[in-house]
Parts: structure tokens; C-alpha cells; sequence
């Protein structure tokens, strides 16, 4: 949210996918707001954790933002509407808000199509949503996990969007940002084996009132295949010669052997963040 406040986005009407909480501490919000160099003072920041639970309207108040409503399914967090976002939204929301955050609830909501195209019709011409969600290692934590390809293909023209930054963060401590490649700019997959829960952050702006999914989204690399192109994945210097040398010493028994490895030494040979999907990025001097 910082770094969106240093891009200039306009918080002014905010609106939140579930009422959303402030999950950290005190002193993690002010080693946040000292990263980016920004100031706060004690009274503002007190002010930000006084009541339990901690919601974020406080927070988003500090950042600009003059009115925060949040969409539930159920009142038992006190959102400002109860809706269903598997339903369509109704009309009195459409186009109304400046930014729009999902935090992590499209994940749990199983009609997602619908419930992004709600997320998107929320948002007025110039203003932004944000989404945030679970990528990798999260089985279990809610209906689903999206890649880069899904929102790729949301924040496109068609759906009256366009994508202004894909990242991607490891949960843990001083993790490092990745800027994430579209699939159908690299000419194919863009794929992460990693060992531990592993975020996605999208920021998109509304270039113009369209009803989004008009015509369905489909996975890149098909496209290629079907309108008759070749796809050749590019592949790196390393991996290049440790394919040709697999080829000259195993030839057609290489794929068994590899097969064979402990997955440990499998993913030793298949890089985690490869630099032709993933570019490290500082958010400092990122905007």
C-alpha cells in the first residue's frame, strides 16, 4: 500500500474485497513506513492499532483515502455491505471507487469470474484495482491459486484494463520482489517451483467502461498453437548445455533418469526464479 501511495494512486474512494485487517505489528508497520522513507507520527500510528480487532480503514485513511467501504458475504466483521460477490454487484456500485483492493478473498469465493468482474465494474475509468493472492505452496487455504497467465489475460484492453505491475513475494522476512513477465509477451509459460508460500500482487488501471469477459480469456500459449505459430520456449546458456550434454551421454534415457533423482536434485537443475520470467525489483526506486 506504501508503494502504491509513492505511485500516486488515488485512494480517495477505496473499497475492500472483505474488511480488511492490519496483520502485523506496531513495530512492523513503522519499520514499513521507514523502508519507503516516509514519515509518521506516534499519535497516527497509535491511532492505526487502538481497537481490536485491527481493521485498515485507518490505515487507508492515512494514505488518502476519504471513505472505505468493504463488500462481505457475512456482517460478522461489520463491513459496510453484505454481498454475495458470487452475484453479480448491483448497479449503485458500479463505477464509484477510486481503488479497489482485493487482500486475499477472490481465492475463497468460488464463482470467480463473477467475482472479478464485480472487483472490475467497481472501479471508475482511471482509477485502479488492486488484487492480491495466494500463487504458490497454499493447497488447502481456499478454493484456488492463480499464476501470472490468469491475471495476465483479467487486465487486458478487452476487459477495459490494462496491467501496470505484476509482482511477486515470497512470504518471509526481507523477501525479495520479483517483476513478473507476461506469458504472452516471453512466447510461453511462465512457471515457479519454490518450497513456501509465494504471494502474487497485481495493480491494474481502468482505461474505459467495458463489460469485462465479453469474450472469454484463453491461456496464451495456446493461442499460438492455434493460430498456427510454433511455440520454441527460450531456454538459458546453463540449460542449454546441460541438455546437450544430457543428450550426448544419456540420449534417449535421459528423461528416465532425470526421473529417477531425488526431487531435491531436480529442482537444483530447474532454476527457481528464472531471469527470463523474473526480474528483481527494489519498490524504493520502483513506481
Amino acid at each position: 500500500m506504501l508503494w502504491l501511495k509513492r505511485r500516486g494512486i488515488d485512494f480517495s474512494t477505496t473499497a475492500t474485497i472483505g474488511r480488511q485487517g492490519l496483520h502485523l505489528t506496531k513495530d512492523d508497520l513503522k519499520e514499513n513506513f521507514a523502508y519507503f522513507n516516509e514519515r509518521i507520527d506516534e499519535i497516527s500510528l497509535d491511532s492505526m492499532f487502538s481497537k481490536p480487532p485491527v481493521f485498515a480503514e485507518t490505515f487507508l485513511n492515512y494514505l488518502g483515502a476519504k471513505s472505505v467501504h468493504s463488500f462481505d458475504f457475512s456482517p460478522y466483521e461489520k463491513a459496510t455491505f453484505v454481498h454475495d460477490m458470487n452475484l453479480p454487484i448491483p448497479e449503485q456500485h458500479k463505477e464509484k471507487y477510486s481503488l479497489v483492493i482485493d487482500g486475499g478473498s477472490l481465492e475463497h469465493i468460488f464463482d470467480f469470474p463473477t467475482a472479478m468482474k464485480n472487483c472490475m465494474e467497481m472501479v471508475k475509468v482511471g482509477g485502479h484495482l488492486v488484487v492480491l493472492s495466494p500463487c504458490n505452496n497454499y493447497v488447502g487455504h481456499g478454493f484456488y491459486q492463480f499464476g501470472p497467465e490468469l491475471l495476465f489475460r483479467v487486465f487486458a484492453p478487452a476487459n477495459g484494463f490494462k496491467m501496470e505491475a505484476a509482482l511477486l513475494m515470497e512470504e518471509r522476512r526481507n523477501a525479495t520482489w520479483w517483476s513478473v513477465r507476461d506469458p504472452a509477451e516471453v512466447g510461453c509459460r511462465v512457471t515457479l517451483v519454490n518450497h513456501c508460500h509465494t504471494n502474487l500482487f497485481v495493480l491494474g488501471r481502468k482505461v474505459d467502461t467495458v463489460m469485462p469477459f465479453q469474450c472469454k480469456p484463453q491461456q496464451s500459449d495456446y493461442v499460438t498453437c492455434w493460430t498456427g505459430h510454433e511455440i520454441r520456449p527460450p531456454t538459458s546458456t546453463v540449460q542449454r548445455a546441460v541438455q546437450r550434454l544430457a543428450r550426448m551421454l544419456l540420449g534417449a534415457k535421459r528423461h528416465r533418469v532425470r526421473a529417477m533423482m531425488p526431487f531435491d536434485i531436480q529442482r537444483l537443475l530447474t532454476p527457481r526464479y528464472d531471469r527470463r520470467f523474473f526480474t528483481p525489483v527494489d519498490l524504493r526506486k520502483t513506481r
